[in-house]
């Protein structure tokens, strides 16, 4: 049964996911970005929305054999969502980025709340390590890293739903 006390993340455990991201939210498109955001006919709408489903992630048709086969169509789409609210502006990309990010913190922490044997303070500290852990900077703080932070969110509810 799912009570109150699962689902409310500390604001805490939040407020600590942010903070650990804010230098990062001023930070340019750089590297992959420039390929699979900025310059990708998918994310700046210059092609129709189902083209998504049939390029790869770098915005080139995956039925080529120059393409690099990673599909992750989902990921793009959400590039897409925030080109045409925001545009081109790093700050946007980045704010998603922190967003899910807590979003995921919070995901984990419900799923820490409903495990049998997780107090509310395993939980918390199990939380606050996820929020903070180095290993979590590239996916967040780089703007392609957003299909992992996805991935991770998609995966916890996945988890949470069969627990229920």
């Amino acid at each position: 049964m799912l009570h109150a006390e699962h689902v409310a993340l500390p604001p805490i455990v939040g407020t600590v996911a942010v903070l650990c991201y804010m230098n990062a939210m001023h930070g340019d498109f750089v590297h992959d970005d420039l390929k699979a955001i900025v310059s990708n006919a998918d994310v700046t709408g210059e092609v129709a929305v189902a083209e998504v489903f049939v390029h790869d992630f770098w915005g080139s048709d995956i039925r080529s054999n120059t393409s690099h086969k990673s599909y992750r169509p989902l990921t793009t789409l959400t590039f897409r969502a925030t080109h045409a609210v925001f545009g081109l502006r790093p700050l946007a990309y980045h704010v998603v980025n922190v967003a899910l990010h807590v979003i995921v913190t919070s995901l984990l922490h419900v799923f820490m709340r409903e495990m049998d044997k997780a107090s509310r303070e395993g939980a918390l500290a199990a939380s606050l390590l996820f929020a903070v852990h180095p290993i979590h900077t590239e996916a967040v703080t780089g703007l392609v890293g957003r299909a992992d932070v996805l991935c991770a969110a998609f995966f916890l509810s996945c988890l949470i739903a069969y627990r229920r």
